[in-house]
């Protein structure tokens, strides 16, 4: 796992306590706007935890490290001396999820000492947060040259505004991508992950073999009750900065495509687009039909079951393409699908329910927006499909389903 140490320096991959001594003796570990560091956190106090909060919201503003074990020779990493690792990640946990507004997610990696059980270096991993700045007990807090600070009202003001501008620009895209995508019309549901800072070219030899690339996300899914799958993709374009796969032929003219028919054909069309900075376009059909029986009118229903397996199985296939890009930033996601007025939740195909819900959708369309960081995207893809999905599924009366997905990943 490589982390980011700031713009100008190479990410470092850190496997063991010596590769911690190293760092520290070459200077790589020295505070900067992206490290902090700690001899160790004093005992469980608000005190000690409030000011554990201000070093994780001010790291996250930028993305950045926090070590735990290093001494702090006034701002230059001195002897690397270990600390007590019993129960420290979980408190870290706690701390950046109670103690801080928005509440963070944050990666830990303990690397032991070699002849000292239970002791070693904690390093906290904060991805740039698409959520900040973020506040501890009033105050919103950032870094200076080689330390955490308050931010003044002007400064908060100015990133609040670019995180409604990168919304709104994200939102833009995306309705630019469904606009453009193959398949379209009713039943047909449109997920896409960007990379916010994500790099052109980092994976350009990927996506030139895109069978293997999609083959490798897809490995060892979590499988789902009702026999949905993410579908084999058999046909390949070349796109500009990617790949489109799909498991049908795309017409040479884009303009001929398949929006107006995708309703009427009975299979499952899919394509997913995977482009060379990280980003992923997966499109659907069929997520809505009508069902009866005899002369009856068929009840409009929504495969909620396969909204839920599709959306779980495109976030973790979105973490796994951000690792193999090298990237460990924010994201923005989005979730789209229309033709939904008067559409009930399908049941299940399992048994265990029976009947038809009652509850209806009262909207044509259902858009769910969302950001995260690579961090949440790769330890609880679960929380970030439930930001995606639990407004729509609510309304249906199904919030159920993603709790029960929630269990089965737990």
């Amino acid at each position: 796992m490589s982390l980011y140490m700031g713009p100008t320096v190479e990410r470092w991959t850190p496997a063991s306590w010596g590769d911690v001594e190293s760092a520290a003796a070459a200077g790589l570990l020295d505070e900067t706007h992206w490290v902090e560091l700690k001899k160790a956190v004093p005992a469980d106090s608000k005190a000690a935890n409030r000011e554990l909060a201000k070093d994780l919201a001010s790291l996250a503003c930028d993305g950045g490290l926090l070590v735990i074990g290093i001494e702090d020779d006034s701002g230059k990493a001195g002897a690397v001396v270990g600390t007590s690792l019993a129960g420290l990640q979980d408190r870290i946990d706690q701390v950046a999820g109670a103690g801080i507004d928005p509440p963070l997610v944050v990666r830990s990696i303990p690397l032991p000492h070699p002849s000292m059980d239970g002791h070693g270096c904690l390093l906290i991993v904060l991805d740039a947060s698409a959520d900040g700045p973020h506040m501890v007990e009033g105050s919103y807090w950032g870094r200076g040259d080689t330390g955490k600070r308050p931010l003044i009202d002007l400064e908060v003001r100015r990133r609040l505004a670019e995180n409604e501008q990168r919304r709104n620009a994200f939102e833009d895209r995306f309705a630019a991508a469904r606009h453009q995508a193959p398949l379209g019309g009713p039943g047909v549901l449109h997920v896409l992950f960007r990379p916010r800072a994500g790099r052109r070219g980092a994976l350009a030899a990927e996506v030139d073999s895109p069978r293997n690339l999609f083959h490798d996300l897809t490995v060892e899914l979590p499988l789902d009750p009702d026999g949905w799958t993410i579908g084999e993709l058999d046909q390949v374009r070349r796109v500009l900065h990617g790949a489109e796969l799909s498991n049908f032929e795309v017409p040479r003219d884009r303009a001929a495509n398949l929006k107006d028919a995708a309703s009427q054909i009975e299979a499952h069309l899919r394509s997913a687009r995977i482009e060379d900075d990280g980003t992923l376009f997966y499109s659907c059909s069929r997520l809505t039909y009508g069902a009866g029986q005899g002369g009856a009118t068929p009840q409009p229903l929504m495969s909620t079951r396969g909204v839920l397996a599709l959306t779980e199985w495109l976030t973790i296939m979105a973490g796994r393409l951000g690792d193999r890009a090298g990237y460990a930033g924010s994201w923005d996601i989005g979730l789209a699908l229309a033709g939904l007025e008067g559409h009930s939740a399908a049941p299940a195909n399992s048994g265990r329910l029976t009947g038809l819900y009652r509850a209806t959708y009262p909207e044509d369309e259902y858009l769910g927006l969302t950001t995260t960081t690579a961090t949440e995207l790769n330890s609880n893809p679960q929380r970030v499909v439930d930001r995606l999905l639990r407004p729509a599924f609510r309304i249906l009366g199904v919030e159920q389903q993603i709790d029960d997905m929630a269990s089965r990943s737990s």
